[in-house]
């Protein structure tokens, strides 16, 4: 099924999208190419629903999730986008089996998107390959980024309350400590990226980080030695 510019319109909105739902609860999306959309398939509260098998490139939003919540997404490859996948106030969503590239922003959850897991991923050649905005308690898991990496902006919920397990840059681990005094342990030297929430006596030295979207990145942190740091694209 490939779908081109299909447009929708709903009252005030008028949304160009490939697939557009809107307060629809256990559907499918099977086997779709999306492309030169607005929002290549577009979820407006809709929740429960499945997608998979799903390609998405040239549009603003490959995949857009608005107010929607428990949704599976599976095997879906998005590329060519400004986002690739983007969720606003969107919570308890699964995604697996991920390929995000060559978009301003792979995967952006923002705005009170909470609770999400995000597994089984690859992102690359993307401006961030991962972006938590203004989002909490969200699981990143075996993720691979090369030529970018994770960001986080927001308040303190965002810095402190992610779990990311076995995520790596260009093949080096990300170390990410929250909510703890390190008594000035010192970051392993093979880190590809460093991020700090609510952390204090912290020591970043003798590192290499390049090509990530951020080398280190740090909220709510306080006396953190960083020297000795060569930081590059």
């Amino acid at each position: 099924c490939s779908l081109h510019g299909a447009e929708r319109i709903d009252g005030e909105y008028c949304i160009g999208a490939g697939v557009h739902l809107y307060n629809v609860t256990n559907g499918t999306i099977d086997d779709v190419t999306a492309y030169n959309n607005e929002n290549g398939i577009y979820l407006w509260y809709s929740s429960s629903n499945t997608m998979c098998n799903i390609t998405a490139y040239d549009n603003w939003c490959g995949i857009y999730l608005y107010n929607s919540h428990s949704n599976t997404m599976c095997n879906i490859t998005t590329y060519d986008n400004r986002n690739g996948i983007y969720l606003w106030e969107s919570s308890s969503n699964t995604m697996y089996n991920i390929t995000a590239y060559n978009n301003d922003y792979g995967i952006y959850l923002s705005w009170r998107s909470s609770s999400n897991t995000l597994c089984n991923t690859t992102a690359y050649d993307n401006r961030r390959g991962i972006y938590l905005y203004w989002s909490s308690s969200n699981t990143l898991c075996n993720i691979s980024m090369y030529n970018c990496g994770i960001d986080f902006g927001g308040d303190f919920d965002t810095c402190t309350t992610q779990s990311i397990e076995n995520c790596s840059v260009n093949d080096k681990p990300v170390y990410y400590y929250k909510n703890m005094d390190m008594n000035n342990a010192t970051v392993p030297l093979d880190a590809g990226e460093v991020i700090l929430g609510n952390v204090t006596n912290l020591i970043i030295e003798n590192l290499t980080l390049n090509n990530g979207t951020v080398g280190i990145l740090m909220g709510y942190s306080s006396h953190i030695t960083v020297r000795n740091i060569t930081a590059y694209n």
